[in-house]
């Protein structure tokens, strides 16, 4: 039979922690040991808290990686090395972007959502220029913002 965490078990830790919002492995293993928790201690805290379905990166990387393609438009080069930065393991950070929307496709929609905002009297050639540098900033590769842009142009 298992005992119930108390809040400060570094089960109880664990579930204090994800009540606030998910978190990835790594992000929890940090914190533990910012609490000075032995390893033993907090590898049973984890296993714990996989066994019972509250720790589960893939999942949470998946819903990550739509959330901030569809909130964001990011690439899904800048989506991964966000999953990264924030303890996602480089595998589970690959699988959650390959069920992604094609780059191409996200990009359009920003440079749409970029091209709405414009004023009337912007000149042509700013808007593009910025709208360049927002797909920039989004992390798309140089092909995908050329692509795009040029799709722009013609139209």
């Amino acid at each position: 039979m298992t005992s119930k965490p108390t809040s400060n078990s570094a089960l109880g830790v664990t579930f204090t922690l994800l009540r606030a919002r998910d978190h990835f492995r790594a992000e929890i293993e940090s914190k533990l040991r910012a609490k000075r928790f032995t390893e033993v201690e907090i590898a049973q805290a984890l296993a714990d808290a996989e066994r019972r379905g509250y720790v589960n990166d893939v999942r949470l990387a998946t819903r990550l990686a739509q959330r901030l393609q569809a909130e964001k438009l990011w690439s899904a080069q800048r989506i991964r090395d966000h999953l990264v930065s924030k303890g996602c393991d480089g595998e589970d950070a690959d699988a959650a972007c390959l069920g992604l929307e094609p780059d191409g496709n996200t990009a359009r929609r920003l440079l749409e959502e970029e091209m709405s905002r414009a004023a009337k009297g912007d000149a042509r050639r700013d808007l593009l220029r910025r709208a360049s540098r927002r797909l920039a900033s989004a992390g798309f590769d140089p092909e995908t913002i050329e692509s795009v842009l040029s799709d722009f142009e013609v139209l």
